[in-house]
C-alpha cells in the first residue's frame, strides 16, 4: 500500500515537474521570438522605418513574411497584404520674388527665413497699412479688413492661451479663417523664428513630411496669402506710426512631392459576419541623416512601437495556430504613418467601413516594453462588461491598470473609435527615451510583453466569443453655437480641433460631468459652466458666479439627452451666448 502510494507521488511530482518545464518554455519561446521580432524592426538597417522609406518598404515585407508563414491571407478587399497610400513628403519653393518697402525706407528683398509663406502659391500686389490684430480682436472686433494685411503677434496671445491645450495650428487656423473672412489682402503671424514653418535644409526627412502634410492639409486651400513674418520686420514697420505704410510685391511657386506609405493587413477567417481589428503602427520617426541610407543618427523605436508590432505578429501566429477557429473574422493590422497623426489607422478604418465590413472591436498596441510599469488599459468603458473582465481578471503577477480612454486619442485606436467601434489600448506609455535615439533594444522588457501577451490574447478570445460588443455611449457635451456679441465666434474650439463639434468634458463622473473655464477679458473675468447628471438623459447645467464676473446669479437649467439650451452670460458691455447639446456619443 505504502508502496503504491509513493510510486503515485513520484508520478504526480514528474508530471508537475514536466508541466511546469513544458510552460516554462513556451514562455522562453515566447520572448525569444517577441526579440527576435523586435531586433529585425528596431535595427540600424531600417533607418527608423519612416514612411515612404526603403526602411518602411523592409519593415512591411517583414511583417507579411510572417503573416504568411503563420497562415493568414490578405482581406478580401485587397490584393494583397499591402495597402498603400499618398502621402506629402516635402514642400519646396520653386521660385520666389517679395520685395518690401516699410514707409521711406528703401525696397528690401526677403527671404524665406523673414517672411516664410504657408500657401502652396502666393501673390501679392499691396500698397497699404498693416492692421495690427490682437489675438482677442478676432473674437470680438467686427471691423472690415479690406484693403489692409492683418498681422497678429504669435508671442503675444493672452486671450487664445486661456483656452485648454488649443496649440499652435488652431491659433494659425483660426486666425487665416476669420482674416479671410474679413477681406484681408494677407494674414501675417508675427514670431521670433520664421522656422516653425520653412523647410530647414540640414531637417530629417520626418520634418520635411510632418511640415508637407500641415501645410496641404490646413493651409494649402487658403486664397488669401498667409505668412509667418520675422518679429524684427514687424516692429520696422510698426514703428513707423499709426499709418504703416508699406508696399509689397510677392510671388511664390511650390512644388508638393509625394510617396507612398503602406499598411501591413491580413486576416483569420471566422464563422461569423463580424470581425475584430487587432492593430499596431510600426512607422517610426527615421534618422537625423537626410535623404540617405546611412543612418548614423537613427531613432530605432524599439519600445515605439517595434514592440507592439511584435506582439501582434506573436498574436497572429497563436490564433492563427489554434485548434479553435475564432468566431469572428481577426484582421491583424500593421499601421504606418501613424507618427503623422495616425494617417494609416484613419484609412484603414475608412476603407473598412467603405466595404461594409462590419467591425464588433479594435484592440491597439502602442509601446509595451517600459522595464518598470504595469501595462494600462484605456477604453474598456466604451463596451459593456469590458471593464468587469480586466477587474475579474486582475493578477499581482501581471497588474493591469484601468484608465478612462478620455476623447482624444494618440494613438491608432482612435480612428476606430470615431467610426463608434468600441475599441482599447495597451501600453506601458511614455518614458524618456520617448522619440529619441536611445531607444534602444537594450532597454525593452521581454517578460513583461510576454505577460501582456498572454493578457491580451485572452481578452481577444473574450471578445470574440460575446454574440455584441456594443459601442457604449458616453455622454458627452456640443457647442451649436458660440456668440459674444453679435459675432458669430465658432461652433467648437477646444484642444485645438476643427474636425468636428464635440468637446471633451473635463471629468466623467456623475457629479460632475462637466466642467468649463471661460475667460473674456484681460485680466481674466471667469465663469464655469458644470454639468451634473440627475438621470441617465436628463443632465442639470449650472453657470457658477466667480470674483469680479457680472453674472447676476447662478444660473440652473435642465437639458435631457438630444436637447438644446442657450445659455446667456453678461460679459463687459458684451453678452455671451452659448448653446449646449446634450449628446451620447
Amino acid at each position: 500500500m505504502l508502496k503504491n502510494i509513493v510510486s503515485t507521488c513520484k508520478k504526480f511530482i514528474v508530471i508537475v515537474l514536466f508541466a511546469f518545464t513544458a510552460t516554462q518554455t513556451d514562455a522562453d519561446n515566447d520572448i525569444e521570438r517577441l526579440r527576435d521580432h523586435v531586433t529585425y524592426l528596431a535595427s540600424d538597417k531600417l533607418c527608423g522605418r519612416l514612411p515612404t522609406t526603403k526602411g518602411e518598404e523592409r519593415a512591411a515585407r517583414y511583417v507579411a513574411k510572417q503573416y504568411k508563414k503563420y497562415g493568414l491571407s490578405p482581406i478580401p478587399s485587397l490584393n494583397s497584404f499591402f495597402q498603400t497610400e499618398p502621402l506629402p513628403t516635402d514642400l519646396v519653393e520653386l521660385s520666389r520674388n517679395t520685395l518690401l518697402l516699410v514707409g521711406n525706407k528703401h525696397a528690401v528683398q526677403l527671404t524665406g527665413k523673414e517672411l516664410a509663406f504657408l500657401n502652396a502659391k502666393s501673390e501679392i500686389q499691396f500698397n497699404g497699412t498693416l492692421e495690427p490684430l490682437t489675438d482677442r480682436a478676432l473674437f470680438t472686433e467686427l471691423h472690415s479688413l479690406e484693403g489692409k494685411i492683418a498681422v497678429i503677434d504669435f508671442n503675444d496671445t493672452p486671450f487664445f492661451d486661456q483656452f485648454p491645450d488649443t496649440g499652435t495650428l488652431a491659433l494659425l487656423k483660426l486666425s487665416a479663417a476669420q482674416a479671410e473672412k474679413r477681406g484681408a489682402e494677407a494674414l501675417f503671424i508675427s514670431s521670433d523664428s520664421t522656422s516653425i514653418f520653412s523647410r530647414q535644409e540640414d531637417g530629417s526627412e520626418h520634418e520635411m513630411q510632418s511640415r508637407a502634410k500641415i501645410l496641404h492639409s490646413v493651409f494649402g486651400h487658403l486664397t488669401m496669402p498667409f505668412a509667418i513674418l520675422k518679429k524684427e520686420v514687424w516692429e520696422d514697420a510698426n514703428k513707423i506710426g499709426s499709418q504703416n505704410l508699406l508696399t509689397i510685391k510677392h510671388t511664390s511657386s511650390n512644388k508638393l512631392s509625394y510617396g507612398e506609405y503602406t499598411n501591413v493587413v491580413g486576416m483569420i477567417k471566422g464563422h461569423s459576419n463580424k470581425a475584430i481589428v487587432i492593430g499596431a503602427h510600426f512607422d517610426h520617426i527615421g534618422a537625423q541623416t537626410k535623404r540617405t541610407f546611412s543612418c548614423s543618427d537613427v531613432y530605432n523605436g524599439a519600445d515605439d512601437n517595434a514592440s507592439g508590432t511584435a506582439v501582434l505578429l506573436e498574436l497572429a501566429k497563436r490564433f492563427a495556430q489554434s485548434d479553435t477557429p475564432p468566431e469572428h473574422h481577426i484582421i491583424f493590422a500593421a499601421f504606418s504613418a501613424e507618427e503623422l497623426g495616425l494617417v494609416g489607422s484613419k484609412a484603414l478604418a475608412e476603407h473598412l467601413v467603405a466595404k461594409h465590413v462590419n467591425i464588433d472591436a479594435m484592440v491597439n498596441f502602442d509601446m509595451l516594453g517600459h522595464p518598470n510599469r504595469a501595462v494600462e488599459v484605456k477604453g474598456a468603458e466604451l463596451s459593456l462588461g469590458w471593464t468587469d473582465w480586466f477587474e475579474t481578471n486582475a493578477d499581482s503577477s501581471d497588474p493591469t491598470t484601468i484608465k478612462k480612454a478620455g476623447f482624444f486619442y494618440r494613438s491608432d485606436h482612435g480612428s476606430f473609435i470615431e467610426k463608434k467601434i468600441p475599441s482599447v489600448i495597451f501600453s506601458t506609455w511614455i518614458h524618456d527615451r520617448y522619440h529619441r535615439t536611445t531607444d534602444e533594444i537594450a532597454h525593452v522588457n521581454f517578460a513583461g510583453m510576454q505577460r501582456i501577451l498572454n493578457k491580451s490574447e485572452a481578452f481577444i478570445q473574450f471578445v470574440d466569443n460575446k454574440q455584441e460588443n456594443r459601442y457604449q455611449p458616453q455622454i458627452r457635451m456640443d457647442i451649436t453655437q458660440w456668440k459674444i456679441g453679435d459675432f458669430d465666434v465658432i461652433s467648437s474650439l477646444y484642444n485645438g480641433s476643427f474636425l468636428n463639434h464635440e468637446i471633451s468634458p473635463f471629468t466623467s463622473s456623475a457629479e460632475n460631468l462637466f466642467e468649463w473655464d471661460i475667460g473674456f477679458s484681460e485680466p481674466p473675468r471667469k465663469t464655469a459652466l458644470t454639468v451634473s447628471q440627475l438621470s441617465e438623459e436628463e443632465l442639470l447645467i449650472r453657470i457658477n458666479r466667480y470674483e469680479n464676473f457680472e453674472a447676476t446669479g447662478n444660473n440652473e437649467q435642465h437639458l435631457l439627452l438630444g436637447e438644446k439650451a442657450l445659455l446667456k452670460i453678461p460679459a463687459n458691455d458684451n453678452h455671451i451666448e452659448i448653446e449646449l447639446k446634450a449628446i451620447s456619443q
